[in-house]
């Protein structure tokens, strides 16, 4: 891709051929970015048309298809025909879909209505929308009546009452004749997307059999457009005009009374004699992480018991004596020792994934720095995507966050924010912000989720969707913005987090280096506690004032710039922070979405980030499929951390549940080479150092303790876990700040020197205190605690920066000239917008 870039940045006609011999047997990635970068070339590349078109091999005929399309001649729509008709169906059916986007008025569509292939039928259904009605409202009108075709007919009759609004008449006829009630349903869904018409004419003639359809358009439930009209209209006689239609159906329907009850305005609901409320928030039923106990128990006596009586049983055959009292003193040194050695073993591993991730972070900068915005922007380059972003009682940060992501620079994104049952004003806050009025659109259903209660969209920002859902979970919120989406890829991220603005751009750039398809990626966690921000931009970096967010800022930095970026070197990374990362949609819907108890799995879990990414890797394993995981050290994403020690204690608490319970879900894979690197690497890990390792850390901590107190230890023990957890754990710290801090700076100088303080800090008190918190999660395991807990969000810091610390951001927050310059969106954009 850089090779062909760099010819077609020649501007010559010469290298067409050659990048065209390239298609031979590529996939469909390839062959979407070539063409971006051929369309660079202009009538030179549709001058060859002519040449290439008898080439018979499918990856160039998928390509000159694409040609043809844009040509908008004979030659062209020629070509496509003769796809259509050719053998190999799924060129056909691309063909199709071409020739109906850009020949659709020029072509005979009842040859294609009479095709045997049902997709080629709906996908011609869909475009005879664009039709004169005289040709097209006939046939869709038929199409409705076929269960098969019924969809498609829906959206070719939408398209058709958008732009010829006279049609709107017949549709409204065909439902006061009546007929199947299938049909009905169908013909009233294309009433609902324009139903200002139909109210309109109930306005102008106040004895119109039209209320009797307006009568049915509530009664299937579909009020969206009625509750959007009311609630912008200022005439009090139209308002009782249209309650005096509806009565009969609210006073029949508790759940459509109930609607109008909650998004209706006031004075609308007194005509209709019901009381306004507010939105009910029902907590959707929780099947829980449903841990098995006698899997913890296990883990207790491999961890507590097992060790004593291993040591025990062995003293007992090499001294033939029953232990006594002296021996407990030999085991509190032995153990001292093993702790010493364990803390030695874990910092090394640390060590050797900097390593990794120092390769990794130079590969990515030098690749970074080989890809200017002008390739990345190409037509069809980096895959489309889907930003999901889950809300609950996010009120103090929700509009800055969806800010900083309309802000974002990418060439095609949409943002779909999910308010998952929030008891504050988060709802609010984005309708009133963003003007967002309540829509009926169809959802697909992939997956299965709790109900949603409203989708919500502004016009004018035609890239937002706001969807108000009964409360289930984080992971159920993203399964329903997944069933929303309609790009390839998703990012699942925190609502209470800001995005960089080349973010996106950072991580989807990686996959063009990628020799195997990239099913997920993950991107840079860092704490925005003490940090400058307006209208959704990072104004000024600075660190957590409080102790404990200045702790988790190094523990951040350590955990993802050694630990992630390291695992994905050796292509082992096993989670992917739910704060930001980056998913193929199909791979995660083929995988049944998030794990949820309403789901396919029946089955809930507080580990949604590292569950999915486990088994999707297992699955993609199963089917033998090849793939990459990656990490983005440089695609940023700032989110509030703790600061209380009672919320970091439920998050470190929901941690570590979520790793026994994935760990226990997937426990097949620990050692399995079938699973790859991940099997053989990661899980292990993950058993050895994360799952058991508070157990032996708490336990080292208390014989050392004991033994200093006593005076059981030698010189030699104590000095080899002090060597191994302070010297090592400091070196370890500072050694991930310097890797993160060398390509681009993000702290002050001052900040810097903090961080040193707290890397020794930590080692004396921090760590063993989290240590401590995860032991709790064991606890809250056995006793069979569920759910996340409280995050109280305390907002973003609206703090000016001055001009140094914006010179520093600049700096911090872009990477040559992918932080300056190149077309894109304003950051005031929103502003100019509203």
């Amino acid at each position: 891709i850089h090779l062909a870039h760099a010819l077609t940045r020649l501007g010559h006609p010469a290298v067409i051929p050659t990048l065209v011999d390239t298609l031979a047997g590529s996939d469909k990635t390839y062959q979407a970015r070539i063409y971006g970068l051929l369309c660079r070339l202009g009538t030179d590349f549709h001058d060859f048309f002519p040449i290439l078109r008898d080439r018979t091999e499918p990856e160039i005929r998928a390509l000159l298809s694409r040609v043809a399309a844009d040509r908008a001649d004979a030659d062209g729509k020629d070509y496509l025909l003769e796809l259509t008709r050719g053998a190999n169906r799924e060129l056909a059916i691309d063909a199709t879909r071409l020739l109906l986007q850009s020949y659709v008025h020029s072509i005979d569509t009842s040859a294609l209505l009479s095709s045997d292939d049902p997709m080629v039928v709906n996908l011609t259904l869909e475009a005879m929308g664009r039709l004169r009605p005289q040709v097209s409202l006939e046939p869709l009108l038929d199409a409705v009546r076929d269960s098969s075709a019924r969809k498609s007919a829906v959206v070719g009759l939408s398209h058709l009452v958008h732009d010829r609004p006279h049609t709107y008449n017949r549709i409204m006829d065909e439902i006061a004749a009546g007929g199947e009630p299938d049909r009905l349903e169908a013909l009233l869904e294309v009433l609902s997307n324009r139903v200002e018409y139909l109210v309109e004419q109930i306005l102008r003639e106040p004895d119109s059999p039209r209320s009797a359809v307006l009568d049915l358009l509530v009664r299937s439930g579909r009020t969206g457009g009625l509750i959007s009209f009311v609630n912008k209209n200022q005439d009090p006689e139209a308002d009782e005009r249209i309650a005096a239609v509806i009565q009969s159906a609210v006073r029949d329907s508790r759940e459509i009374a109930s609607q109008l009850a909650v998004y209706a305005k006031p004075g609308f609901c007194r005509l209709l004699g019901i009381e306004q409320k507010e939105v009910r928030q029902t907590r959707g039923s929780r099947v829980g992480e449903s841990i098995q106990p006698l899997f913890i128990v296990g883990i207790i006596i491999a961890t507590v018991i097992a060790p004593v009586v291993v040591y025990g049983a062995a003293r007992m055959v090499t001294t033939s004596t029953v232990p006594g009292l002296s021996w407990s003193a030999e085991y509190v040194r032995a153990f001292t020792r093993f702790f010493g050695y364990y803390a030695f073993t874990l910092n090394l591993i640390y060590l050797l994934l900097l390593g990794f991730a120092a390769v990794a972070v130079y590969r990515q900068q030098a690749s970074l720095r080989i890809k200017p915005l002008s390739m990345l922007f190409s037509p069809q380059m980096l895959p489309s995507i889907s930003i999901v972003a889950p809300a609950y009682n996010e009120e103090a940060t929700i509009v800055e966050s969806v800010n900083s992501l309309l802000n974002l620079r990418y060439p095609d994104f949409e943002i779909i924010v999910v308010n998952d049952g929030s008891r504050d004003g988060t709802l609010q806050k984005l309708t009133e912000n963003f003007e967002l009025e309540r829509v009926d659109i169809f959802l697909h259903d992939y997956l299965q989720a709790q109900p949603v209660r409203g989708v919500y969209r502004n016009p004018r920002i035609p890239e937002l969707t706001v969807i108000d859902k009964q409360n289930g979970g984080k992971a159920d919120s993203l399964n329903v913005g997944i069933n929303a989406s309609r790009k390839t890829y998703f990012a699942a991220i925190d609502s209470d987090s800001l995005l960089e603005r080349d973010s996106l751009l950072r991580l989807a750039a990686r996959f063009l280096d990628a020799e195997v398809p990239v099913v997920a990626t993950g991107g840079n966690i860092l704490p925005v506690n003490g940090c400058a921000v307006s209208h959704g931009r990072l104004d000024e970096i600075r660190l957590p004032r409080e102790l404990l967010g200045r702790f988790q800022a190094l523990e951040y930095v350590r955990s993802f710039m050694a630990g992630r970026t390291g695992w994905a070197a050796i292509n082992s990374l096993m989670i992917i922070s739910g704060a930001f990362g980056l998913f193929r949609k199909q791979d995660v819907v083929d995988a049944h979405g998030y794990l949820t108890g309403s789901g396919f799995y029946g089955k809930d879990t507080v580990a949604e980030d590292m569950e999915l990414v486990v088994r999707v890797a297992r699955s993609l394993r199963d089917r033998g499929e090849r793939f990459a995981i990656q990490y983005g050290y440089n695609a940023n994403c700032w989110t509030e951390v703790p600061i209380s020690h009672r919320i970091l204690r439920n998050q470190r608490d929901r941690w570590q549940r979520g790793l026994i319970d994935t760990m226990f879900y997937h426990i097949r894979m620990l050692g399995n080479p079938r699973y790859g690197t991940i099997g053989t690497v990661g899980f292990p890990y993950f058993f050895v150092f994360e799952l058991l390792g508070p157990w032996v850390e708490i336990q080292g901590l208390l014989f050392l303790i004991v033994g200093l107190g006593l005076g059981l230890l030698t010189p030699a023990i104590v000095t080899l876990v002090l060597a191994a957890t302070v010297p090592l754990g400091v070196a370890v710290s500072l050694s991930s700040l310097l890797l993160a801090e060398h390509h681009q700076h993000y702290f002050r100088r001052c900040d810097r020197l903090v961080f040193v303080l707290f890397s020794v800090l930590e080692n004396v008190g921090y760590r063993q205190y989290a240590s401590m918190l995860r032991l709790r999660g064991y606890l809250s395991a056995l006793t069979r605690k569920t759910g996340w807990g409280t995050m109280t969000r305390i907002g973003f810091s609206k703090r000016e920066a001055n001009d140094e610390t914006s010179r520093m951001r600049d700096g911090a927050l872009s990477d040559g000239h992918h932080g300056r310059v190149g077309a894109g969106r304003d950051p005031q954009h929103l502003e100019r917008r509203r």
